[in-house]
Parts: C-alpha cells; structure tokens; sequence
C-alpha cells in the first residue's frame, strides 16, 4: 500500500502574543496529503493549534513535513550588491549594507539570505527577532516544529512573467524575479507602472503580469501601462492557501 507523508502549511496572519495559558495567535491551516490531496484546513488562533495534529505522529515530528507562510507585512526584501574580495567578507559586510534600508537596528532583525557569490546581488530578507522567535516558540508550544518559514508573497510564480499579483481584500501580494511586497491596491497601478520601465534590448518578450484571484478596471490597467493583452487571469478552485501551497 501507499504510504502517505501529509503536509501541515500555516499561514500566520497575527503576531504571536504570549498569555498566561499559551500562545494568542491567529494562523490559516492546511493539511494535504503528498499528492496534493486537501485533507483538512481552517482558520485556528495559538490554542486551536495545538489540537490540530498529534504532535507524536511520524510526519508531524519531520519538520520538513511543518511549512509555515509569514506574512510579507512583517518582512523586509532587499537586493543588495556587497563588495568583498571573498566570500566570508562580503557575508559579515552584508548586515551592515542592508542598514541603510531599515527603520529599525540590524541588530534587532534576523537576517536571511540568498546564494552570496562575488560581484552580484544578494537577496536578503529581514524579519524582527522578536517577532520571529514568539512565533516559533508559539508553534513548538503545539508541538510543532517548522522546517520552513518564508514570506507568503515569495510563493507567487516569477517564471515567464514581469510579476504575479494576487488579490486578496483591499490589498494585494507582488512577487517580481527580484522583489516581493504586499500593498495596498490603490497604488498597485502606479508600483505596475515602476516595472514597465524599458529594459534591456535583449528582453524581446512582451512584459506580462498574473493577476490571480482579481483584477483591476480599464482605467487602472491603462494607469498601469500594461496593455489587458499583457495580462493573464489566474482564477483560483480552491483557498489562497491552497494556491500558495501548490506553487511552493
């Protein structure tokens, strides 16, 4: 027989606020078996989760099984260009150069990275220590343990297209080859517009966007600079969590 690994996906969409009894957090859930099959998913706050899974069960203890979305609101997406003659200097230099972008100390955020190699941009993301550590230790609290936490928005699809851009209430996640961020959709025609800048003349194709779960009206489309032929509509069957799970 088949013997199946089910996925938990989370997707946290509060801070984790330490209370006398555990955890106040509120998070999405979704449980798919490994061929893709949604076998359970809902809306839990801190203690709901812990009585989601057991936390004894084989699957539950891998935590590459455990994959959590952190919601782009609370991260900060840089590309930054480090000098260094090796490697090992430009990873200690690279706190230091993504100072200038922040409001807050370097010192207080944890930093993750791309592939660093020399005279190229690195992708680094940011994140409140505090507020990653809380989340954590809210999620070890149910007994789980998260193999893998990344920013919602990088889970949008880049291939082929200039940007994805999915829908969601008044606001909308943007996922570029080299920047992510969540905004709000009154200037989403203007942030379209910043990326139909003329590019190199080696980029022959037609810039396209994937608008999913949405769109925008003629007269934003206009403001946008795109034409509607530049745009495809991906319409969603199921959750966006479900949407975000597939495409990781």
């Amino acid at each position: 027989g088949h013997s199946t690994m089910p996925q938990m996906f989370l997707r946290l969409l509060t801070p984790a606020i330490e209370t006398d009894d555990g955890f106040d957090m509120a998070a999405q859930w979704l449980i798919r078996d490994d061929d893709g099959t949604t076998l359970g998913e809902g809306t839990t706050d801190g203690r709901g989760l812990s009585e989601l899974v057991n936390p004894d069960e084989v699957w539950v203890k891998d935590p590459q099984n455990i994959l959590v979305f952190v919601p782009m609101d609370n991260v900060v997406f840089l590309s930054c260009r480090v000098p260094g003659r090796s490697l090992r200097q430009i990873r200690r230099a690279l706190p230091y150069a993504v100072e200038d972008f922040l409001t807050q100390d370097v010192e207080t955020m944890h930093l993750a990275h791309g592939v660093v190699r020399r005279n190229e941009t690195v992708d680094c993301l940011l994140i409140d220590d505090e507020l990653l550590r809380s989340w954590v230790s809210c999620l070890n609290k149910a007994g789980l343990t998260p193999g893998v936490m990344i920013p919602d928005a990088s889970a949008l699809p880049t291939e082929g297209v200039t940007a994805s851009v999915l829908f969601e209430l008044d606001g909308a996640l943007i996922r570029t080859s080299s920047n992510a961020a969540n905004i709000n959709i009154d200037l989403l025609p203007e942030v379209l517009r910043d990326l139909n800048k003329p590019r190199d003349p080696i980029d022959q194709g037609a810039p396209k966007l994937n608008f999913i779960n949405g769109h925008l009206n003629d007269p934003e489309v206009e403001a946008s600079s795109f034409t509607v032929e530049q745009i495809i509509e991906t319409h969603l069957q199921g959750s966006v969590l479900e949407y975000l799970a597939s495409e990781v």
